[in-house]
C-alpha cells in the first residue's frame, strides 16, 4: 500500500479548483493559477480560488445579430450614438451599458420579416449572448431587396 500524501502537498495539487459555497472544491481543466481572485483558509493553508470569469463583448453581441437574415448590417442609429468604444476602434450598432441599462441595438434589415417580430426575434440573439437583459431595438433603415440574378 502506498504512504498517504501530507496535507500541504495535496493542497499544492489543488491549483485549478474553485471552492463552492459548500466548501466542497471543483476541479476546473485549463484554468491557470495566474487568475486567482480569492482564498479560503485551511488551517494555515490557503486555497486558491481562480474564477474564470469573462465578459461578453460588443463584438459577440454583434456576431450573433449578424447571423440574422434579415440583418443587412449593423448601424450607428441617429447621429451615430449607438456605439462600443473599443481600444483603438469604435463599433457602431452595438452599445452595452450597466447591468441595469438596456443593451442598444441598431440595424439596417432587409424586407420580408414584421419589425415588431425582428425585434424580438433580435432581442432573443442578444439575450442568448448577455443573459436576461433588456434589449432596445432600433431600424435606422430598410434596403431594398436585390432582385435575383444581379
Amino acid at each position: 500500500m502506498r504512504p498517504r500524501v501530507s496535507q500541504r502537498e495535496d493542497l499544492r495539487k489543488l491549483t485549478r479548483s474553485r471552492v463552492l459555497t459548500s466548501g466542497i472544491s471543483e476541479h476546473l481543466p485549463g484554468v491557470p493559477l495566474s487568475g486567482i481572485s480569492a482564498g479560503r483558509q485551511l488551517g494555515d493553508y490557503a486555497m486558491a480560488v481562480p474564477v474564470p470569469f469573462t465578459t461578453p463583448s460588443p463584438d459577440d453581441v454583434a456576431a450573433a445579430v449578424l447571423t440574422h437574415p434579415a440583418v443587412a448590417r449593423l448601424d450607428g442609429g441617429p447621429f451615430g450614438t449607438v456605439a462600443s468604444y473599443l481600444p483603438g476602434r469604435r463599433l457602431f450598432g452595438v452599445r452595452i451599458g450597466a447591468p441595469d441599462e438596456a443593451a442598444e441595438i441598431s440595424v439596417v434589415v432587409r424586407p420580408g420579416v414584421t419589425l415588431p417580430r425582428l425585434a424580438g426575434e433580435i432581442g432573443a440573439l442578444v439575450r442568448g449572448v448577455l443573459g436576461p437583459v433588456a434589449v432596445e431595438v432600433t431600424f435606422s433603415d430598410i434596403v431594398a431587396a436585390t432582385p435575383a440574378g444581379h
